[in-house]
């Protein structure tokens, strides 16, 4: 194998700025951020066919872009696994060999879809092949064979290689499946798939109602860990108004800038505008965009707000630790005079899209720095002798960066 078949594969699959995640064991989270970087064949087994935020790990709601989809049949014998793609129309990218019974077919579209999107077709594509793993084709940040990746001494070969799939030519086949024709559903409703309800002489604001309500339910479903963030930090602080999506939008974001990432804001923004779109008469391109330029503005701003010393810290540090700055920041002026503030590994993680091990070691460096401090440890989780697990107490730190007047 050449070093110009393995580019030919990658760039098949991703783009030169998309960091992707490989790994050689199934169990291992982290990322090798292998994208416009890799000039040899990585010595691995497996790969995530979507991308993911740059330094994140291996967790749902660190997927960046959604483009691909991969099919795989562990219990059919492999001539009859050939036999199925030689013979089907669907279009497709690739299909690896993973050296043993299984082959990976992968579609990988022209385009990027959100993350409803990438569901729905999921589902679409279960209802096809009932046969193909489901925890393989509707995990968006599920692993398959690396294309050209070694299994011990095996190379995963890749037996047709193809092209990328425009998202038109790719719902277009779904929606002629008999299976799918019988239901009479639509490429993008696994709703409707699960529930077989097509409705079209239903109002335009029963329609509004159903998207707002399936809004609420896919992110639930897509972001489970961020759901009680956002409900904590969003819905039950800002409420949608007729005439004052502006206004609310601008709270949101000023209330964020002290809370989360940037992308855990914009998510949350986002989901803010689906759930309550009857409310907002702009698109919510508009209300992106806007999101957009008031964070920016916030960032500008941002360092005016800060005494002398919390300044030169602030301007020396990276744009991850910027966030976790200002997170702990606020919290340790809303606790009062003390500056105490907690900071729960897991928790911390969601607000800042990190998995508790990349969160342990920026506290480490925070308290290098002489950022925090710890004022009392906190105790682990345990299990209880009915098997539930009990919580743990997190660690108290103190913000060592006040105001003279606050302590």
């Amino acid at each position: 194998m050449g070093i110009n078949e393995w580019i030919k594969v990658r760039r098949l699959l991703w783009d030169d700025d998309e960091h992707i995640l490989i790994v050689d064991d199934w169990r291992y989270t982290k990322p090798m951020k292998l994208a416009g970087k890799v000039t040899i064949q990585p010595k691995a087994q497996f790969c995530c066919g979507n991308s993911f935020r740059l330094g994140s790990s291996r967790r749902k709601d660190n997927v960046q872009q959604f483009h691909t989809w991969v099919i795989e049949f562990d219990e059919m014998p492999i001539e009859e696994q050939r036999q199925l793609w030689e013979q089907s129309d669907m279009p497709h990218t690739l299909r690896v060999f993973s050296g043993n019974k299984s082959l990976h077919v992968y579609i990988r579209c022209e385009e990027n879809v959100d993350s409803e999107t990438w569901l729905d077709i999921a589902n679409n594509l279960k209802l096809i092949f009932p046969k193909a793993d489901s925890k393989v084709l509707t995990n968006r940040c599920g692993l398959s064979r690396l294309p050209l990746g070694m299994r011990g001494k095996i190379c995963q070969k890749v037996e047709t290689t193809k092209s990328r799939i425009t998202l038109q030519s790719l719902t277009e086949w779904i929606e002629k499946q008999d299976v799918i024709k019988h239901k009479g559903i639509k490429a993008y409703r696994d709703k409707d798939i699960e529930k077989n309800i097509i409705d079209d002489t239903t109002s335009n604001i029963g329609k509004q109602i159903r998207a707002m309500a399936r809004a609420k339910e896919m992110f639930r479903e897509s972001h489970p860990e961020l759901h009680h963030i956002y409900n904590r930090l969003v819905a039950d602080r800002f409420k949608a108004e007729k005439g004052k999506r502006n206004e609310r939008l601008i709270e949101t974001i000023t209330f964020l800038h002290d809370s989360v990432c940037k992308e855990v804001a914009m998510q949350f923004v986002e989901h803010f505008y689906k759930a309550n779109a009857m409310c907002f008469n702009d698109t919510l391109e508009q209300h992106m965009r806007e999101a957009e330029e008031h964070w920016q503005r916030l960032d500008s701003d941002y360092p005016s707000r800060l005494v002398p010393i919390e300044q030169d810290y602030y301007s020396a540090i990276t744009e991850r630790e910027k966030s976790f700055f200002r997170i702990c920041r606020s919290l340790a002026y809303a606790e009062g005079v003390d500056m105490k503030l907690t900071i729960p590994m897991t928790h911390f993680g969601y607000r800042m899209g990190l998995d508790t091990k990349q969160v342990s070691r920026m506290i480490d460096d925070f308290k290098v720095y002489g950022l925090v401090k710890i004022v009392s440890k906190g105790t682990q989780n345990k299990k209880s002798k009915d098997g539930s697990i009990e919580g743990g107490i997190p660690t108290t730190y103190r913000w060592l960066l006040a105001e003279p007047a606050s302590m």
